[in-house]
């Protein structure tokens, strides 16, 4: 039988936005805690039109409409009552 050691990848110096190089455990660690908390965090409102003005339309104008009517009591008594009496919804 043969014993295999489990090896483990550590980053032990990594470089933050500014260029200044950190190592060390707690200086690592706050180096990836503070680039990714600026990643996820906004500084306030930013200019979208360009963005937007890239990304296709999936959902037509008479498909938003129809997804923003109403729905009718009767539609869902008709989906509930299509149900299998085991059947639980997918969610």
């Amino acid at each position: 039988m043969s014993t295999i050691q489990r090896r483990r990848n550590r980053v032990v110096c990594i470089q933050d936005e500014n260029g200044v190089w950190s190592s060390g455990e707690h200086n690592v660690r706050t180096t990836f805690d503070r680039y990714f908390r600026n990643l996820f965090t906004t500084n306030g409102p930013r200019e979208m039109r360009n963005v937007v003005e890239c990304v296709n339309p999936v959902i037509s104008n008479a498909m938003n409409t129809d997804f923003l009517r109403p729905i009718a009591p009767q539609e869902i008594k008709d989906v509930v009552f299509e149900m299998g009496a085991l059947k639980a919804l997918e969610v």
